[in-house]
């Protein structure tokens, strides 16, 4: 629509507070640079003060955090994942599937499965869970104190930082799994395949491209491209719903209504709050989630201490 139409409107209604302070700090940015080039002798945007806006005290959203019960319904073998993932069998030929073929609802289930451990068991952002690669995961040498049969991945986090997270063997094992549909070797620990990469491939140009390869006889197979954040966001939320709506499952309506709405960032929360659950030290938090700062991990603290103290509330000393 054209500028000059009457029709064209790029706001409806008046713009909410965040939106006035940041309009006011772009412009008082613009008017600077135009003093500091010599442009204008004077900013009067200086004298403007910046529109009084309300801050949420808790920045991040930790109370969408799965519940523990519905975590570990959700995760445990034989739990809700393995389920859906047992009505089909393993595929061993590694060839890319359509959304027609019969096989194509069993692999995917399986990749969700390796995707929700992943994310879940070690608070990964899916930026950085689509991002992973098999060369990036490694074994943990035995020593005491350490559980057997512990893994650690790499991660390259925000600001182009990497710190490492751990993996426990279920996790491990859904994605032997999940790479046995895709027809690659997952003992190979050099490879720099995706840890998670489709195994259903869009019948679009821009997909086949990246997730196709022809061997030398014509035949197709997987490359092992990792997903787009918003493609693995895409997967995990379907997956999700899917499982909300599927009455077969035993799940409470309450569950079911969660699972609705949830998005991948709470499997982050989860393994967050349930760590701080467990007691597991803010600083050593801090590191597993890459907060820059202890103050963004303290919210879990304080969040988990106001469960506790409601909690206790119920139970008055009876002396």
């Amino acid at each position: 629509m054209p500028r000059t139409s009457a029709r064209w409107r790029p706001f409806a209604g008046v713009l909410q507070a965040e939106s006035q302070r940041y309009a006011v700090m772009v412009l008082r940015g613009f008017f600077t640079w135009l003093v500091g080039v010599r442009y204008l002798g004077g900013n009067l945007w200086l004298l403007v003060p910046d529109p009084v806006t309300a801050r949420r005290e808790v920045p991040i959203a930790v109370e969408k955090a799965l519940p523990e019960q519905l975590w570990k319904t959700l995760m445990v073998p034989d739990g809700i994942l393995d389920q859906l993932c047992a009505k089909w069998p393993v595929s061993s030929l590694g060839a890319p599937l359509t959304a027609k073929d019969a096989d194509a609802p069993g692999a995917q289930y399986r990749l969700a499965r390796a995707a929700v451990l992943l994310l879940g068991c070690s608070g990964a952002r899916r930026e950085e869970a689509a991002r992973a690669l098999r060369c990036h995961l490694k074994t943990v040498p035995e020593q005491a104190g350490v559980p057997a049969g512990l893994w650690e991945l790499a991660l390259l986090g925000k600001r182009n930082q990497w710190r490492t997270v751990f993996l426990p063997p279920r996790v491990i094992a859904a994605l032997r799994v999940h790479w046995a549909d895709r027809g690659h070797d997952f003992e190979n620990a050099d490879q720099k395949l995706a840890l998670l990469s489709p195994v259903v491939v869009p019948s679009t140009r821009t997909a086949q491209a990246k997730h196709l390869s022809l061997k030398d006889d014509g035949a197709a197979v997987l490359t092992g491209m990792g997903f787009s954040p918003d493609g693995l966001y895409q997967l995990l939320t379907t997956t999700l719903l899917r499982i909300a709506d599927d009455a077969t499952l035993p799940l409470a309506v309450a569950e079911r209504d969660l699972l609705r709405h949830v998005t991948p960032h709470a499997l982050r929360h989860t393994f967050a709050t349930h760590a701080v659950a467990n007691e597991m030290p803010a600083d050593v938090l801090q590191r597993l989630l890459g907060h820059a700062s202890l103050q963004t991990t303290s919210l879990y603290v304080r969040a988990e201490r106001a469960r506790l103290t409601a909690v206790a509330k119920l139970y008055p000393d009876p002396s």
